[in-house]
């Protein structure tokens, strides 16, 4: 038999150990594709970029190959490789959807699996390659990142950018130290992967830019040991302590971020020693006030949205010449909001140069003292003008917000009344925790009745041990005592008419039951003769006149 086209390529190319370049590929795109690989045993080096190669061997055994370039090429799964000697592996660039359960290359330096289609990694699928220092991942469809296996190494590049990942295994780097970077950039996490950056020894550069972080909280950064990290292109929110305890931070970028207009001056406390750059270009900051723990920090912040203030002339004093020091309530939060009955909402007024902030209702009173207001259940009498008031002894600045409470519109019927129960039903969307409650007194029913909260997709239930002739008052509400609707109910006077109704269904069902079990066994008495029965009965059915057709299969 012939050999393959590739090994006649690969064997043209000279003595078994001279290594096979790109020269081969120009040769295979002159004859044919290389539609299926067959690797000879006696090759170090290969690289068949852009060569067509659509399948390889069920294993490639290749106990000299040093070097196995295959990019740019049309490969959907990747076998096990039997090469105790591979240094780099590149497999980029194809449709790879399938990768082996592990790849046991123990001299493995660089692996890249970019540019392909991979929507999933099995677990552990490095622990045997325990010298791995590169590992390109980029340009997938990865959503999870499990364990790798490679706990207690010491890796110089990880790249994971540009998949859709939404969550990172805590011990994806157990025990690892990063030297170089770790970029997860362009995915969809919602929060900073703290569990496993903390996991880790040490990072030199995590980048997490244009992700899903929109809200930075004390805590999401403690003792993540990194010296550069980068969340640019998603945060709307700092609060204050969100860096902190974070003993070998050197650098911080934020930038790109068009909602995020507000940095506290504790956002960056003290307990970071080693902190000398801070990036807060291209944003839509109004303001940054000054962090009273900086020493020898240089800061870029470019390219913002600065207001005039005294209090910001740290920044750049040629800001504005005639900056006032009266308080200034900060355009945080719109002039018109809006929240669900029964939801929460949080309203944020920051002021500079303020010594007092407190949120006020429309008829004068105090909503809050402090700058944050929370209303957590949002209730009917909510709504209205929210004024946020900032006084010093300078003066006063005020901002309103127009703010609506607006109504599930859920609905509760009566579907059936009886002596003793009652059911009842109603439309509902979302999740909230609906309680259903009654009682035969409406005025004291909230907190005199039971209640149960209802599953998210339930829009019905039954209410047993009733009194008869009694009215009832029923009422779905949500956890915090918010009455969504209502509904009265008398049960009826007559007892027996549920009790007699039930024995005729029972009696009903018994009769279909014992017809059923009569034709099950008459089935299995006819099915359980031997075959000549059923011959004799046919013989016996055409001698006489039938009444009737009978079809047999």
């Amino acid at each position: 038999m012939w050999p393959s086209v590739g090994a006649v390529v690969l064997l043209l190319l000279g003595p078994p150990t001279q290594r096979c370049r790109a020269a081969a590929c120009d040769v295979t795109r002159n004859c044919s594709a290389v539609r299926h690989l067959s690797l000879p045993r006696t090759l170090e080096v290969v690289d068949l970029t852009d060569a067509g190669v659509e399948t390889l061997n069920a294993t490639l055994e290749a106990p000299l190959l040093r070097q196995l370039t295959l990019r740019s090429n049309r490969l959907h799964a990747l076998p096990p490789i039997a090469a105790p000697r591979l240094v780099l592996l590149d497999v980029s660039r194809n449709s790879l959807r399938v990768l082996p359960p592990a790849l046991r290359l123990p001299q493995l330096r660089t692996l890249n699996l970019s540019r392909n289609a991979l929507v999933a990694l099995p677990a552990l699928f490095l622990a045997d390659a325990p010298r791995l220092a590169v590992l390109d991942l980029s340009h997938n469809a990865l959503a999870t990142l499990p364990a790798l296996g490679v706990a207690r190494r010491t890796l110089t590049h990880v790249h994971l950018a540009h998949n859709r990942l939404v969550r990172v295994d805590a011990n994806v780097l157990d025990g690892v130290v990063v030297s170089a970077l770790l970029d997860l950039s362009h995915n969809a996490l919602r929060r900073v992967p703290s569990d496993a950056l903390r996991r880790a020894v040490f990072v030199r550069s995590v980048d997490l830019a244009f992700n899903a972080v929109c809200h930075l909280q004390p805590g999401d950064l403690d003792d993540v040991r990194v010296a550069a990290l980068d969340l640019s292109g998603q945060l709307e929110r700092v609060d204050a302590s969100a860096f902190r305890f974070m003993p070998f931070l050197v650098n911080v970028t934020l930038t790109h971020s068009p909602r995020l207009r507000f940095l506290p001056a504790g956002a960056f406390d003290a307990s970071l020693p080693l902190l000398r750059n801070v990036n807060v270009s291209w944003n839509a900051l109004l303001a940054f006030e000054e962090p009273a723990s900086w020493v020898d920090v240089t800061l870029d912040a470019t390219h913002n949205a600065f207001v005039c203030h005294c209090v910001l002339l740290w920044l750049n004093a040629s800001m504005c010449a005639d900056a006032s020091c009266a308080p200034l309530v900060l355009p945080l939060f719109p002039e018109e909001a809006a929240v669900a009955l029964g939801a929460a909402i949080e309203l944020r007024c920051v002021a500079l140069g303020a010594e007092r902030v407190r949120w006020l209702r429309a008829d004068g009173g105090v909503a809050s003292n402090a700058s944050l207001l929370r209303l957590q259940p949002a209730r009917r009498n909510d709504s209205g003008l929210l004024t946020c008031e900032a006084s010093s002894g300078v003066g006063a600045s005020r901002r309103s917000v127009q703010l609506s409470v607006t109504d599930p519109n859920v609905r509760l019927f009566v579907l059936s009344a009886s002596a003793t129960f009652v059911t009842l039903a109603w439309n509902m969307s979302g999740n909230a925790p609906y309680v259903l409650r009654w009682g035969a007194d409406a005025s004291r029913m909230r907190s005199a009745s039971p209640a149960f909260p209802a599953a998210p997709r339930a829009h019905s239930y039954t209410v047993h041990g009733l009194r008869p002739a009694t009215p009832y008052c029923f009422a779905l509400t949500l956890d915090a005592d918010v009455t969504l609707a209502s509904t009265c109910v008398a049960t009826d006077a007559d007892l027996s008419v549920g009790v007699q109704r039930s024995y005729v269904a029972a009696a009903v069902l018994a009769l279909a039951f014992c017809v059923a079990l009569a034709a099950c066994v008459a089935l299995c008495v006819v099915s359980a003769r031997p075959a000549r029965t059923t011959v004799r009965r046919v013989e016996l059915i055409e001698a006489i006149d039938a009444a009737f057709v009978i079809e047999l299969d």
